[in-house]
């Protein structure tokens, strides 16, 4: 809940710093800024293994909020996300799966390493963010939490393959997060890895845009001692709505 509540707040405050320099282009003062919103809906089959194989899948529908800005003269913009998604269709341990949520935001910034303006666009980026699986068993007599957050690296690329159409990918890394492992109370600390990946078709209309494509989340965690070298994976097909404001 705590890490939930700093995730809205983190979205929360982006979004008004982004409207802040359209508020005072308005007004005659500051330069204008490339402000978009994303809406996306996201269907993902997990698994958890370990070591010996997986031991516990689901599924999630997972909703989210994206909001990125970049000035136009720059190339340096930020941005921010909120994903949440109730678990189901649990099999393996979580077949006693009685309620889940899956849980993952990030705050970055990125770098144009090609002007704003060009068609094609190879972005690096820098940033934190957490990801958080939390699921009640059993008659709701058993629960685990497990928590996955620390700093990002990643890159992307995107360019037009058609009138309107560009093609994208995106590749973040985590190399070193802090997770924790609560389970019914007895909680377990260390530190592991996590990686994402995104490849994606986005077809442009006016301030509009419709994006649907694959995306996967892997989550080490490590040393752990409450479930050492345990992976956490998702993956599936996702869309999004996104909208670009008058600049």
């Amino acid at each position: 809940m705590r890490r939930s509540r700093a995730a809205l707040v983190a979205l929360t405050l982006a979004l008004v710093v982004s409207l802040l320099p359209s508020v005072a282009f308005a007004q005659g003062a500051g330069s204008e800024w490339k402000t978009s919103l994303r809406l996306e809906y996201w269907y993902g089959s997990s698994k958890a293994s370990d070591p010996g194989g997986q031991f516990g899948n689901w599924d999630s529908h997972m909703w989210g909020l994206e909001l990125n800005a970049t000035p136009t003269r720059s190339r340096i913009g930020f941005g921010a996300n909120y994903y949440t998604g109730n678990q189901t269709n649990g099999g393996g341990i979580w077949s006693g799966l009685v309620s889940g949520t899956d849980q993952q935001w990030s705050g970055w910034l990125n770098y144009h390493l090609l002007p704003p303006q060009s068609e094609t666009q190879v972005n690096l980026w820098v940033g934190y963010g957490s990801f958080m699986w939390d699921t009640t068993f059993f008659g709701g007599v058993s629960r685990e939490v497990f928590k996955s957050n620390g700093v990002m690296a990643g890159l992307s690329y995107y360019t037009p393959v058609a009138r309107n159409v560009d093609f994208g990918g995106t590749f973040i890394w985590y190399p070193s997060n802090s997770n924790s492992l609560d389970s019914s109370g007895t909680l377990t600390t260390g530190s592991g890895s996590a990686y994402q990946y995104m490849v994606n078709l986005k077809y442009e209309c006016r301030n509009w845009a419709f994006l649907a494509g694959y995306r996967g989340t892997t989550v080490n965690a490590g040393n752990n001692p409450g479930c050492t070298d345990c992976k956490f994976e998702r993956k599936g097909l996702y869309v999004q709505a996104i909208y670009e404001f008058p600049h």
